[in-house]
């Protein structure tokens, strides 16, 4: 029996009563589009619906669109394992063998509680310039890598769009359908799918079954967030979040030829090569061979500084990447262009009947036309002046007569040249005009070019100067919120601590005030109270504590107990880093904010003081 078409579920599920034998499903109701149809995302094996129960809560319903017969053994073996899993990374799942009736038929669906928790990939677009909190996710992914392993469990399936992040940075996976527990292993059951493309290893097949399956997909994803965390610009260069995160297949498939692994590499950051490194390391073994992902072995994430030339040189790719797809020009081959927009240069109307035997002519002769044209014109204006010179004498009169006989033949020759090939012309009309209107539509086609060429130019000016106006409306608006230094500052260490402790320091924070509210900017406090914490992680020689204090003065105060900066004025340079202690970055905190006082001595370590205020 097969399994019914989505189309054959919209239908079913606008009677939820009719078509549910579960009551709580029965008496639910389906989220529904502006069309009034219930609302589907489609995979490749199932549609999930959204689901209101009886009782309120909320489920997502997989109704399956491609037949698998061992579904019931499957979810029997791990429903019981994924109830005793640890972890928080799992949601309630059950398996109901006649869950939805089609057309008189029951068919199986999988019942899940919903998850609040945002997919991964609107998370990474919405914090691509939060450094901290992708470095954090990825650490939370290797831990939640490593939870699945100690477990016997391979999810099967790990991608963008089975990772969902909850609020504080936790990590829920959805989609259970290819999951493989210890239980399975006593079955002859293989692998039902072989996982996204743009993530599973370009070796795996059917008969990979078991706990290594998530070993390639887990590097990939992590390499991703740890890469962004790093560089954000790589969502960008790559195209990220076009049904990947960073990779896709072709990466996979040749690596010596993989647009990643390059921008990797030539990025000049010794963390991205280590990563690149690493991707290649795992393409090189088998699929049951590849390393474990372990925060041991993965290269460290870190926490990426933030410039307002990083952001305003995003925005020109988004927006030239904007215009470059919506200015395709689709040339015609037969035809003008039936209509252009008011503000595009509009194709010439197709020629009148006269313009087209003249080209249908002009086309037909070519150049002979036109030289047979001349030499009669010529012989023509001779004919008339030989008469004249014979008469006056110049030109003896025999000679003259010859001429005249000769030229006579000549003109009439060249007339008959003129019209000979007329019927001939006159048969090839219909492709003389097909000629002419593409000659019509391929101008009509470079002056479409050409005017959006110049709508392109504009969009980028356009661009620019909203640019301008936003960086003059934020300078304008800056200082004007009220913010908690104590909770911001809280925020920040708690970010930060699990990186900071995988790194092998200890992590403190400290406040004199319970509370200290001041007009700032919190977007600029935390992006600066980022940048140092996370150098202190990476420079601050992985000993002692880095600490944060908040002064009742309004200072904000990070300290490591690393080697300290040699030179404080190179390493207060622009682009500059010293290697040690706090020195990567500390030219990017001092721009953000408005008091900026460092201490440091070599050997010793570090202590920066930034204030952010508006008096």
């Amino acid at each position: 029996m097969n399994a019914p078409h989505g189309a054959d579920y919209l239908e079913a599920l606008q009677f939820p009563a009719e078509c549910f034998r579960d009551p709580e499903l029965a008496g639910g109701v389906p989220e529904l589009t502006a069309l009034g149809l219930p609302k589907v995302m489609s995979g490749n094996v199932a549609g999930v619906f959204k689901m209101t129960g009886a009782s309120g809560r909320t489920y997502a319903v997989r109704c399956f669109v491609r037949q698998f017969d061992d579904l019931p053994l499957r979810y029997a073996a791990l429903t019981g394992r994924l109830a005793k899993a640890p972890g928080t990374w799992r949601v309630g799942v059950e398996y109901q063998a006649e869950g939805v009736q089609v057309a008189g038929r029951w068919h199986p669906i999988v019942k899940m509680d919903w998850s609040d928790a945002t997919p991964l990939l609107p998370w990474i677009e919405r914090h691509l310039w939060d450094s901290a909190a992708l470095a954090y996710v990825a650490t939370r992914f290797v831990s939640l890598v490593e939870e699945l392993r100690a477990a016997g469990i391979a999810h099967g399936d790990l991608q963008h769009g089975n990772i969902l992040v909850a609020p504080g940075g936790d990590l829920r996976l959805v989609d259970y359908d290819g999951m493989y527990v210890p239980e399975l292993a006593r079955l002859p059951l293989g692998s039902n799918e072989l996982g996204h493309r743009n993530y599973a290893h370009p070796l795996r097949t059917r008969e990979d079954f078991g706990p290594h399956l998530d070993a390639f997909p887990s590097w990939v994803v992590y390499a991703s967030l740890a890469a962004l965390s790093i560089d954000p610009l790589l969502w960008g260069r790559l195209d990220g979040g076009d049904e990947c995160l960073l990779f896709r297949a072709a990466d996979f498939a040749d690596p010596s030829r993989s647009d990643a692994l390059a921008a990797f590499d030539a990025s000049g950051d010794e963390r991205l090569r280590a990563l690149a490194d690493a991707v290649r390391r795992q393409l090189a073994r088998p699929v049951a061979d590849v390393e474990p992902l372990t925060a041991a072995s993965a290269p460290s994430p870190a926490v990426g500084e933030m410039t307002e030339a990083s952001l305003a040189e995003l925005r020109d790719r988004q927006s030239l990447l904007e215009v470059l797809r919506t200015a395709a020009v689709d040339l015609p081959l037969s035809s003008p262009p039936v209509a252009a927009r008011d503000d595009i240069v509009a194709a010439p109307a197709p020629p009148s009947r006269p313009a087209r035997d003249m080209v249908a002519v002009e086309a037909a002769f070519g150049p002979d036309l036109h030289r047979h044209r001349r030499a009669l014109a010529c012989m023509l204006g001779l004919l008339a002046a030989v008469p004249f010179l014979g008469v006056t004498g110049v030109v003896p009169v025999g000679a003259a007569l010859v001429v005249v006989f000769v030229g006579i033949a000549v003109a009439a020759w060249l007339v008959v040249r003129q019209f000979h090939d007329l019927p001939a012309v006159q048969a090839s009309l219909p492709q003389q005009q097909e000629l002419a209107s593409r000659r019509a539509a391929a101008r009509a086609a470079d002056a479409r070019v050409q005017a959006l060429t110049e709508e392109r130019r504009a969009v980028d000016a356009a661009d620019e100067r909203a640019s301008n106006e936003s960086a003059g409306l934020e300078s304008t608006m800056r200082h004007r919120e009220q913010v908690d230094l104590v909770e911001l500052g809280r925020e920040a260490v708690a970010n930060v601590a699990p990186i900071a402790v995988a790194h092998g320091y200890e992590v403190s924070f400290s406040t004199a005030v319970p509370q200290l509210m001041v007009e700032g900017d919190p977007h600029a406090i935390v992006r600066a109270l980022a940048n140092l914490l996370g150098n202190a992680v990476a420079h601050g020689g992985e000993t002692g504590t880095i600490e944060l204090r908040v002064g009742a003065d309004g200072g904000l105060e990070v300290s490591d107990e690393g080697p300290g900066i040699p030179d404080v004025d190179l390493a207060l340079t622009d682009g500059w880093s010293s290697g040690t202690g706090l020195g990567l970055g500390l030219s990017g905190a001092r721009r953000l904010v408005d008091s900026f006082t460092l201490d440091t001595e070599v050997g010793k370590g570090t202590t920066v003081e930034i204030v952010k205020w508006a008096r």
